[in-house]
């Protein structure tokens, strides 16, 4: 009996030793992952500033706003390519909303958009509530380009 106590606080032993060989690891692994991430904070007024360049480069964008009012436009954080996507949206009818999506290449610090990456992309989405559980159709549809 004595035999098996000891042979079970040795293993203790070595599961809380092997615990403590892994954290200067850990802590390696998270320091590293938070200066990555500090590396790639935003800073708003670039932010708005890239927001605002979009418009002239994406006509769409204010012809949604001309023709159903004040619309929402945020772009989103970059893919693995580094492109980022500009969305539109716009909510009317009380029950729809208007997305417009459309890939962007961003200057390093969102300041400004470089190019139009692709074609606009359109959803709309319907939200209709039965009972108390709200159903959402999503239609999508790749409208292409017009070349002048």
């Amino acid at each position: 009996m004595n035999r098996r106590v000891a042979s079970q606080s040795s293993k203790s032993k070595l599961d809380g030793q092997m615990k403590w060989r892994y954290l200067p690891l850990a802590l390696c692994v998270m320091m590293t992952q938070l200066t990555a991430c500090h590396a790639q904070t935003l800073n708003l007024d670039k932010y708005k500033l890239g927001v605002q360049s979009g418009f002239a480069k994406i006509p769409e964008a204010l012809q949604i706003e001309a023709c159903f009012g004040e619309a929402d436009h945020f772009i989103s954080s970059p893919d693995k390519h580094g492109n980022c996507t500009w969305n539109t949206e716009v909510y009317f009818g009380a029950r729809y909303c208007l997305t417009m999506q459309v890939e962007v290449k961003m200057k390093d610090d969102f300041s400004e958009i470089l190019k139009v990456v692709s074609s606009p992309q359109f959803y709309i989405i319907m939200r209709r509530v039965r009972s108390s559980i709200m159903v959402t159709i999503f239609m999508g549809r790749d409208l292409g380009t017009t070349e002048k």
